[in-house]
């Protein structure tokens, strides 16, 4: 049994060898917790060392990304420039085709004579006084031949043959035609033939004359000097319509080897032909008409000049002639009427129409309340209806373009 001396020790804590136990528990203790904060701390650091390295490579990424869309902008961008250039070059040229079309369409109205002549024709302005004014115009004069056609030009688009008429109301008009492009069009100029070739020359006094603000100039019509042994004409001006009528308008002046009708891209007549004599005098013939009176189809008046000897014209197929439809019932009394002008008027119809018979109505074809160039006629008997379309065979012309006559389906 121990003594009481050694349990006093034991209570006071004097056993070395526990405290050395304990104080080697509370080392490893130490050292552990340690060891393991050392492991958070470089856990720690590896987690943010990988996360600045994964940022580095997100920003990389996103800068590579951020350069791929600028070059994918770029090229789109280049792109859109490039198209946007090839549509305003698209754009430049169709206009530039409808304008050289629009001329063309106006030119169709003028012969190479007529422009020739408009150059050298001029006279001085209205007002031009005393010996001087009336030299200059003897001096414009010499050398012309003597001609009753005289040409108007510059006249305003809203012009009618009332306005002909007040300009030249001290003259006698024998006949004139207020000239139209292919689309039936007024182009602002007038060929007029009047009774004596003095009246056509007293005329061009009235040169700068404002008609409605605006100036007009005339000039005599003169054609280009004959070439030798020509027996070919060129037409211009000359309206829709088949060789035959062709023939027959020229065959008075002499032999007809054969005509070519000059047609389009989509096989429609041009409104241009050439005509062949046997004979360089039935080109005489035909000449002097066309220079006096003019030469006439149909209410138009053809542009008749020289053509050149050389030219060989390939003959073209032939322009398509429009056949009406057959009466569709015994009762029918309404007609329709295709390839009217844009600027016709229901009294022009009423006019062309007023021999055939009675007319109860006129109306026009229009789409989205814009007209289309075409109508029908109703008349009070069925029989007018008939005389209509045997009209419209013969040749119906209104506003110088041939109609279509055809029953009402």
């Amino acid at each position: 049994m121990p003594s009481s001396k050694s349990s006093k020790r034991k209570s006071q804590g004097e056993v070395p060898e526990a405290e050395e136990a304990v104080a080697v528990i509370d080392e490893g203790k130490s050292r552990k917790r340690k060891a393991t904060e050392d492991l958070d701390d470089g856990e720690k650091k590896k987690s943010k060392t990988e996360k600045k390295e994964r940022r580095k490579s997100s920003s990389k990424s996103k800068d590579k990304s951020s350069s791929g869309e600028k070059d994918k902008k770029r090229k789109r961008s280049e792109k859109e420039d490039k198209k946007e250039k090839k549509d305003k070059k698209d754009k430049k040229e169709k206009r530039e085709k409808k304008e050289k079309k629009d001329k063309e369409e106006v030119a169709v109205e003028e012969t190479p004579e007529e422009v020739a002549v408009e150059e050298t024709t001029s006279v001085p302005e209205a007002g031009a006084e005393g010996v001087e004014g009336q030299q200059q115009q003897e001096d414009v004069l010499a050398g012309f031949v003597p001609t009753r056609k005289v040409f108007v030009n510059g006249l305003p688009y809203t012009a009618t043959a009332e306005t002909v008429f007040d300009l030249f109301k001290y003259q006698v008009i024998e006949r004139f035609q207020l000239l139209r492009n292919a689309r039936g069009k007024f182009t602002g100029r007038v060929s007029i033939v009047f009774e004596t070739a003095d009246m056509a020359v007293d005329v061009l006094a009235l040169n700068g004359t404002e008609v409605e603000g605006k100036p007009i100039s005339l000039s005599l019509y003169q054609p280009k000097p004959k070439p030798e042994g020509c027996t070919s004409l060129y037409l211009a001006t000359v309206p829709n319509c088949t060789e035959e009528d062709i023939r027959a308008a020229f065959s008075e002046f002499g032999e007809i080897t054969s005509v070519v009708q000059q047609m389009g891209r989509g096989g429609g007549f041009k409104g241009s032909a050439f005509i062949y004599f046997a004979d360089t005098e039935s080109v005489d013939r035909a000449m002097a008409r066309s220079d006096d009176v003019g030469i006439w189809i149909y209410d138009c008046e053809i542009r008749v000049s020289y053509a050149h000897t050389d030219v060989v014209v390939k003959p073209q197929k032939q322009a398509a002639v429009f056949v009406p439809s057959e009466k569709p019932w015994e009762g029918c009394k309404v007609v329709f009427l295709g390839s009217l002008p844009f600027t016709v008027t229901e009294e022009e119809v009423r006019e062309a129409l007023k021999d055939c018979g009675e007319i109860e109505t006129v109306r026009w074809v229009e789409k989205n309340e814009v007209f289309v160039g075409s109508g029908f006629v109703e008349f009070a008997d069925t029989k007018h209806a008939d005389a209509a379309v045997q009209k419209g065979i013969k040749g119906l012309w209104i506003g110088g373009r041939k109609i279509q006559v055809d029953y009402d389906a």
